[in-house]
Order: structure tokens, then C-alpha cells, then sequence
């Protein structure tokens, strides 16, 4: 098998085959380079979720007030109602 190079089917095959692996091994880098920069972009996305969470906790607890401020101002309307109803029997 003399001369017939690394992959045994000559010189030629054997520069294909490397041009082959040099391609793979960029398109390698590439995928990881993709990977890591959607890891970061996901890690961004979940702190920004986690934040807007916190902020609709804090809305909801203003809301919860201004609603107990609300009923509380229609339970005092009703009030003179139900000193008229207790009079009545």
C-alpha cells in the first residue's frame, strides 16, 4: 500500500478527507459558539421573567388594596340601609 496515503485510496482522497475534518471542525466552533450565545440569551430572558413576576406580585398586592378601599367605600353606603332594616325588624 505504498503511496496510497492515510485513507488508502491516495494523496487526493487524503487532502478531501482533511479539507472534510477542517470544515466539521469550524462548523463545530460555530455550534458551539451559537449554543453559548443562546444560553446567555435564555439566561437573560428567565432574570427578565423573573423580575416581571416580582412586578405583577407588587400590581397585585396595589390592586388588592385599592379593591378593599373600594368595597369598604360601598360598604358605608350601605350602612344607613342596614340601621333602616334593623329598625324594621
Amino acid at each position: 500500500m505504498a503511496g496510497r496515503g492515510v485513507t488508502g485510496a491516495g494523496p487526493e482522497t487524503d487532502e478531501a478527507a482533511a479539507l472534510r475534518v477542517r470544515r466539521l471542525a469550524l462548523d463545530n466552533d460555530d455550534l458551539r459558539a451559537e449554543n453559548a450565545r443562546l444560553k446567555g440569551s435564555i439566561a437573560q430572558k428567565q432574570e427578565e421573567i423573573l423580575a416581571l413576576g416580582e412586578r405583577l406580585g407588587q400590581l397585585q398586592a396595589r390592586l388588592d388594596t385599592v379593591h378593599r378601599v373600594a368595597a369598604w367605600g360601598r360598604l358605608r353606603r350601605l350602612n344607613p340601609l342596614r340601621s333602616l332594616l334593623r329598625r324594621m325588624g
